[in-house]
């Protein structure tokens, strides 16, 4: 079901109720951009922590401008699967004065994306619901009281009275007249509208009215830069006059808190949330829609678990065992391909109503497409996963209580990090980093320049940092002492290595000194475990994507070259450096 601000007051009692109902739900979004481009892009070698900052600072001054939501649920009566599909355009237009006037930014690339699959923008900037986190509405609540108390002021004698300029004295007089006259009649028109005026002008007209006259005598009030004047209101008048003010204003600001209304529905039902590859949509859905992210990431991690307290993604599903070995690709309709056959089934899930979609259709990169198939893929890997350990489950659906999917349940997987993901229940899983070195060069090297030098070693990954700076993995992690003691004391004049702790310790890029009492000697800053053999990443290699173009063009061959040619020992870590990345289309 479309939903808009034309009947989005009238829909969100249903849905209400169709989410007090489900037993899980599936979310998506679409954005006006993905990277600002002022940040660093995503190494795959950042902690959790960088990786939030980086989407902290890149990311969320594009808009969140299309939302879907799917509910999954049970009908015991009649023993079937059935869901209801909302499909959201959002755009926060200001109603009022009070209402923020947002600024935000577009991204060529994603807007393209975007109409090539049929997004209508006429609708989104015409019919777009608006929305307030906690922050924007307290502003606003403080804004209506300061109205209203300048309200009650009116007709008060104060001593901000400003001297009329000549030129103005005219204009002044003639409405002063004109008002003198009106209230003269009693049998006259009950309002009286001034010619159109500038506010410096009104201010001049209402200065003078108040010398004259009290709001005893008459009422004076702007619409749309005309001043209108009414004659006095009864007592009985007047309270209901200001009774209806006071709900016209708190409609008003229910109306522009406006989606966020759906996301604490949401919350407050601790339901089970699904999504795809979803920390972006995470982090928009918070920072629009609840509060500001946080600059710290542990209160970021507190604040995502608060207000979303059970949350399944299911491209990290796929990312660790069982799923990983066989899921060839978790690119959204790749997987949809994948769990439509053996060993996986999918459920019949019909709709209720009109709001529904079919398996059947294209409507890819529509928020509530997207939605509903992630939502049926989550059911599919969840029976899966079910069926593989032995548990029998009553219901097919995957819910907050479900005991096979304690594992994966609120961990987020990170694109291009290879070896870590979010946890929100504790502690990120460490990442080893012993077979890392930071290395700056001459501006003018190349992917081949890092690849030669490093060749004798086994061979590495390259992870630009920029032009002049990488991180480079070894392939094979024995190799990390050869490096120390080889190739550091011979680099070219202009290269500098370093190990990944020793920069992130110092916050330098000085080369690694053998002998020396630093981290090489056994100093190495304690670190906990890293993931386990179980939960090591496998990830699936597949074409790129127009999200992912932004990537520095060395990026790009850094993603290319060496995956070709790249030759893996055999270790606890395999899993990881078999597939790194996943970047196309259809995430």
């Amino acid at each position: 079901m479309e939903v808009t601000r034309t009947n989005f007051r009238k829909v969100l009692p249903e849905i209400e109720d169709t989410i007090n109902r489900c037993v899980f739900m599936a979310i998506d979004g679409e954005f006006t951009g993905l990277s600002s481009g002022l940040e660093k892009a995503v190494s795959a070698f950042d902690t959790p922590a960088e990786y939030y900052h980086k989407i902290r600072n890149g990311s969320l001054d594009f808009l969140l401008v299309q939302f879907g939501l799917v509910a999954f649920m049970y009908n015991d009566q009649e023993k079937k699967y059935t869901h209801k599909a909302y499909n959201f355009y959002l755009f926060p237009k200001p109603l009022s004065r009070q209402a923020p006037d947002c600024r935000f930014l577009c991204q060529a690339s994603s807007l393209d994306f975007l109409a090539s699959h049929g997004f209508n923008f006429n609708k989104l900037f015409n019919e777009g619901i608006p929305y307030l986190n906690k922050k924007d509405e307290t502003t606003m609540r403080t804004k209506l009281d300061e109205a209203r108390e300048r309200r009650k002021s009116i007709g008060e004698k104060n001593n901000s009275f400003v001297e009329c300029p000549p030129e103005h004295v005219d204009t002044v007089k003639k409405a002063v007249d004109s008002i003198t006259e009106f209230l003269s009649t009693t049998h006259g028109p009950i309002e009286l509208t001034l010619p159109p005026t500038n506010g410096f002008i009104r201010k001049l007209i209402y200065q003078e009215v108040w010398k004259r006259y009290s709001t005893d005598d008459l009422r004076v009030e702007t619409k749309n830069g005309i001043m209108v004047v009414k004659r006095p209101a009864t007592a009985e008048e007047k309270a209901e006059e200001d009774k209806k003010k006071l709900e016209d204003e708190e409609s008003e600001l229910d109306e522009a808190i406006g989606f966020s209304n759906v996301i604490r529905l949401i919350s407050h039902s601790r339901k089970l949330v699904v999504g795809h590859n979803m920390l972006l949509d995470l982090c928009h859905v918070l920072h629009r829609f609840c509060q500001p992210l946080p600059d710290s990431y542990q209160e970021f991690k507190e604040l995502l678990h608060t207000v979303f307290p059970y949350i399944l993604d299911t491209k990290f599903m796929c990312s660790i065992r069982p799923l990983n070995e066989a899921v060839p690709s978790s690119v959204l309709s790749h997987l949809l391909a994948t769990v439509s056959q053996q060993p996986f089934q999918l459920l019949k899930v019909e709709p209720e109503g009109e709001h529904a979609y079919s398996t059947l259709e294209e409507k890819e990169h529509e928020a509530g497409f997207d939605a509903y198939i992630t939502g049926t893929i989550a059911i599919a890997l969840s029976n899966y996963l079910a069926k593989s350990k032995k548990v029998k489950s009553a219901m097919k659906l995957p819910s907050a209580t479900s005991p096979h999917l304690g594992s994966v349940i609120n961990r987020l997987y990170l694109m291009k990090v290879i070896d870590s993901y979010i946890d929100l229940e504790k502690d990120d899983p460490e990442q080893n980093r012993d077979a890392v070195f930071h290395v700056t060069f001459p501006e003018e090297w190349k992917l081949s320049d890092l690849t030669s030098m490093f060749s004798p070693y086994g061979g590495v990954y390259v992870s630009w940092i920029d032009s002049r700076t990488a991180y480079c993995g070894l392939h094979d992690k024995t190799q990390a002492v050869n490096v120390m003691k080889q190739l550091v004391p011979s680099v070219p004049t202009g290269v500098t290595v370093a190990t990944y702790y020793a920069v992130h310790k110092l916050g330098t890029a000085s080369p690694v000194k053998r002998r020396s009492g630093g981290e090489e000697n056994g100093n190495r800053p304690k670190r906990k475990h890293s993931l386990s053999q179980e939960s090591s990443l496998k990830r699936p290699s597949v074409d790129p994507i127009p999200e992912e173009s932004e990537d520095s063009e060395k990026d790009t061959q850094t993603k290319e070259r060496p995956q070709k040619k790249r030759k893996l020992s055999k270790s606890p870590t395999e899993d990881t450096r078999q597939k790194l990345f996943e970047e196309n289309l259809d995430w």
